[in-house]
């Protein structure tokens, strides 16, 4: 009987819980790196603000073109193989980025902060508090 080996890695997951939305996605239109893979964590169609949503699971393009898209959730910007841009953040509102156990949030100049939760307009001056899994809780 006769084997092929081949070596198969590992890949990352990009989702900071499991709250999550995704749809079928044909990456076959899509440049995979050198190794012909399109990693998990990769904004569709491009890091701007055409942005419609983000890789789930790394997709081996010449196996087998189809992926799953993220469209709504909570993702672990750390995990992404590239930084999203500012307007890329800002096209897929219905995705939330979380860096350090902080929300990323976007401001109108374009710069990136993370929300540190302390204090807000929208409780009266109460904090909300932001779990170890992403969520904001009102007190």
């Amino acid at each position: 009987m006769m084997f092929t080996e081949k070596a198969v890695t590992q890949g990352v997951m990009v989702l900071a819980n499991d709250h999550f939305v995704s749809i079928p996605y044909d990456c076959s239109e899509l440049t995979a790196n050198a190794n012909g893979v399109i990693p998990a964590g990769t904004i569709i169609p491009a890091n701007d603000a055409t942005a419609v949503g983000v890789l789930l699971n790394d997709v081996h393009k010449d196996e087998n073109p189809n992926g799953s898209l993220i469209i709504h959730g909570f993702i672990d910007k750390g995990k992404l193989p590239v930084e999203p841009a500012d307007a890329a953040i800002k096209a897929l509102s219905q995705i939330t980025f979380i860096e350090d156990g902080a929300v990323v949030t976007v401001d109108d100049e374009d710069e990136e902060t993370p929300d540190n939760n302390s204090g807000s307009d929208n409780n009266g001056g109460i904090p909300s508090i932001l779990d170890d899994e992403g969520i904001t809780h009102e007190p």
